[in-house]
């Protein structure tokens, strides 16, 4: 039976005041995992310019506050997920651009990661100043669109894969590569650089088709052209076949300048050079092997084995 007039306006007190009924609000909100709706309402309600909206216009508000504090919680996970190795921003891009050789437009495709329905690979090259900070802000773009990255050094990506291969379990190699291959976009850096390993090639290859199949963008800076790839691969089909995939739907960005860390090198003059010991080659053979004859020959640990 429906209420008199009388009854709704002598029902108590407590369940009138504003501040009660904000309360109610916020505590729904919080038991909903939304705190940042829940931070909102509670400052919002106590502006009059917010009061005087109608329901839609404060509920679109303090949807609009939640979903930028997810937005801002998502991009600081996954930033620290991804492994970027610089603090440098997307921001940075423009007002770099001068530095890194980019035009506006080029800019502005990087800037909001949709150069990924177009291009398959980024290449960064060759040694420059700031190819780092050009691969991190162009990685941070993505993940400021929602889009998770994975930034790794190529010799251990190449070490990780080259031993999974080795051991021989088929299932294995496939679980590297998909851990790889499975992001949005991977930077790999310093591409071969250092010592090749056996059958880096081949390996090399396989990524290269894990994350097209994947459809995981490439980001690959270098410290050499582009061409000389080939030679450190060892030359023949395998090296053909990776330089064919690297250039395919491609956009290179070749870096002036010199690297900074070869700069401080660069700078050494011949007189803060170390001088050499005055004692012949033969000289010092000789002392070597004396020390050797001489040195007692260590005794094996307790428990150990011989080698």
């Amino acid at each position: 039976m429906p209420r008199s007039a009388t009854e709704t306006a002598t029902q108590p007190a407590d369940h009138t005041p504003m501040t009660r009924t904000v309360d109610d609000v916020v505590a729904q909100f919080r038991m909903l995992r939304m705190p940042g709706a829940a931070a909102a309402f509670a400052t919002r309600s106590t502006e009059p310019s917010f009061c005087q909206l109608d329901v839609v216009a404060q509920f679109h508000e303090i949807l609009q506050s939640e979903m930028v504090r997810r937005q801002q919680n998502y991009y600081t996970r996954n930033r620290a997920a991804a492994g970027l190795p610089s603090p440098v921003t997307a921001a940075e891009l423009m007002p770099r651009r001068a530095e890194y050789g980019l035009s506006p437009s080029m800019v502005r495709l990087l800037a909001s990661a949709d150069w990924r329905a177009t291009l398959h690979r980024i290449i960064i090259s060759p040694t420059c100043s700031g190819k780092t900070d050009l691969a991190t802000a162009i990685l941070d773009a993505a993940i400021a669109h929602r889009q998770p990255c994975r930034y790794s050094d190529y010799s251990l990506a190449m070490m990780d894969l080259t031993r999974s291969y080795a051991a021989g379990d088929p299932d294995l190699y496939q679980q590297r590569l998909k851990h790889y291959a499975d992001a949005a976009v991977l930077a790999l850096d310093d591409i071969c650089n250092g010592v090749p390993r056996q059958g880096e090639a081949s390996v090399f290859k396989d990524l290269l088709d894990a994350c097209d199949a994947r459809n995981c963008r490439l980001v690959l800076v270098a410290q050499q052209e582009v061409q000389q790839w080939h030679a450190f691969l060892g030359g023949g089909t395998a090296a053909d076949a990776v330089l064919d995939r690297v250039m395919h739907n491609q956009h290179l960005i070749k870096l002036g300048g010199n690297s900074k860390r070869s700069g401080k090198a660069r700078e050494l003059k011949e007189s803060e050079l170390p001088i050499p010991s005055a004692r012949t080659d033969a000289a010092a053979a000789d002392t070597d092997a004396a020390a050797d004859r001489t040195a007692p020959t260590p005794e094996p640990e307790a428990g150990g084995q011989h080698a």
